[in-house]
């Protein structure tokens, strides 16, 4: 079964392009038109293997989107994109713990080196005898 990636983005042209990326290396994607239809998805969707959102968005932008994220589906893994690059965008997605950043816009080599680690699961570290 495909990995499934929900890509959430106010701007239609960059959900068709992305959505059309990962779909052609064999991920099921699905798109929300901004984070309130992200979260309607997410709560009435079964698994999701990655959220990508978009940071800069009306209504609710993509910090917020990702800290409600976070308490609807904590084990799901988050990857950031935007247009707008500045530090303190960057110093949220970070303290939000997301597994990558992209800045737009990119090409599709750079969208799938960022997603294949994204949705790696996360190994722990071994148990260390003392």
């Amino acid at each position: 079964m495909p990995l499934s990636i929900l890509i959430v983005d106010d701007d239609p042209s960059i959900r068709t392009l992305v959505r059309r990326m990962l779909e052609k290396v064999g991920y099921s994607v699905c798109e929300a038109r901004n984070g309130r239809d992200a979260i309607d998805q997410a709560a009435h969707i079964g698994q999701v293997d990655l959220f990508i959102t978009d940071i800069c968005m009306p209504e609710t932008d993509g910090a917020e989107l990702i800290r409600k994220l976070r308490r609807l589906k904590a084990n799901t893994a988050i990857m950031a994109i935007s247009g707008v690059f500045e530090g303190e965008l960057l110093k949220v997605a970070d303290l939000l713990s997301v597994k990558a950043v992209l800045q737009k816009p990119f090409t599709a080599e750079e969208l799938i080196k960022a997603v294949r680690p994204a949705t790696q699961p996360t190994r722990k570290a071994p148990a260390r005898n003392y």
